[in-house]
């Protein structure tokens, strides 16, 4: 992993009245319809985000829905099959989803920009591909050719991991995969995994400890641990860099707690007696940064971009506020974390 250069760094207080944003400069703040669910996804130059809306009444965000690209350049929605997760994969105009929510429907790939003209069809089903929760990764580019992993959770609790190439230079996609679908991290078992966005790390909740990790995808697809974060956190992120992780985590209004309540589901919108915020952690340093200090507000699910934003989802208490897709630049400063991955009370000095 690169140590990713230092940004230059400023503050902004206050967005709105119930966010309040303490570490990172807000860039931009797109409000949108309806409240989207489950997760969503930017693509790496930052223009374009991937989301499921909810259908109506479901203000928890855990039913299926509708799928969309928001072109934030434009402010302009397109409608694109599926009822959850579209989700892009990095450097690249492809993008994966199921169209149907059924478990036996294939996944398939799609062209965004003629997603985004209306056409509807899919370049190609992904062969032998089930489950849901996808995340993808670009392996190498060589020879102009891109090699890219997705890889599924199923109701097993395991995941499948299917590789294949593209070539966008070509007169015409072409799309090659490997035919055999393989298991990752056999013998371990994980919920909501991420990949890093170059495929070769994976975070996401340990289920033997109930607590966030990151493992190291070896050739043979076996994973070996190398960070447990000792909480429980929403979706890990890694940055282009793979030297950052980014997540959100549920604390209590009233006790200013993290939220450990084991049976509260981790994916949703939590209730209003939670709030949710978002921190980074740096792999290099050891340090977190928390970004958001809500207290009738939920920031969710964030990612980076290519030139190091984060982009999160806000989601006020009050369902008058619309919801918003919030980009923020982060600055340098956060919790020391121990060489045990253990949380101490320690602020490191603004740089």
């Amino acid at each position: 992993m690169i140590k990713a250069l230092s940004l230059f760094l400023l503050f902004l207080p206050v967005m709105a009245l119930s966010q309040n944003i303490t570490g990172a400069k807000v860039i931009a703040n797109y409000k949108v319809a309806g409240r989207p669910n489950f997760f969503f996804k930017v693509n790496d130059a930052g223009n374009l985000i991937s989301f499921s809306r909810s259908r109506e009444g479901d203000t928890r965000g855990l039913a299926s829905g509708t799928n969309h690209i928001l072109d934030i350049e434009s402010y302009e929605e397109s409608n694109i099959p599926g009822p959850y997760d579209p989700v892009f994969f990095p450097l690249s105009e492809l993008m994966i989803f199921r169209s149907a929510a059924t478990r036996e429907a294939a996944y398939e790939i799609f062209q965004v920009s003629e997603l985004m003209r209306g056409n509807k069809t899919s370049l190609s089903t992904v062969p032998n591909l089930t489950g849901y929760y996808q995340s993808t990764g670009l392996l190498k580019i060589e020879n102009g050719i891109h090699y890219y992993r997705v890889i599924t959770e199923n109701h097993t609790l395991s995941h499948q991991v299917v590789d294949f190439s593209f070539n966008p230079h070509s007169g015409k996609i072409e799309l090659t995969f490997d035919q055999e679908v393989k298991l990752l991290c056999p013998n371990i078992k994980i919920k909501l995994p991420m990949l890093s966005k170059d495929g070769h790390m994976l975070g996401g909740l340990d289920l033997s400890t109930q607590t966030s990790a990151v493992w190291r995808i070896k050739d043979d697809l076996s994973c070996d641990k190398i960070l447990d974060l000792g909480i429980k956190t929403g979706k890990l992120n890694f940055n282009y860099s793979g030297d950052k992780l980014t997540y959100h985590l549920y604390r209590k209004i009233d006790a200013g707690k993290i939220w450990d309540d084991q049976s509260q589901n981790y994916v949703g919108v939590p209730e209003d007696t939670f709030v949710s915020d978002i921190f980074i952690y740096d792999l290099i340093d050891n340090v977190v940064s928390k970004i958001s200090s809500n207290y009738a507000n939920n920031s969710m699910y964030p990612d980076f971009t290519r030139d190091g934003r984060v982009v999160f989802i806000s989601h006020p208490h009050d369902q008058k506020e619309a919801s918003s897709f919030v980009f923020v630049r982060v600055k340098e400063s956060g919790t020391v974390i121990d060489r045990q991955n253990t949380l101490i009370l320690q602020e490191k000095a603004e740089k």
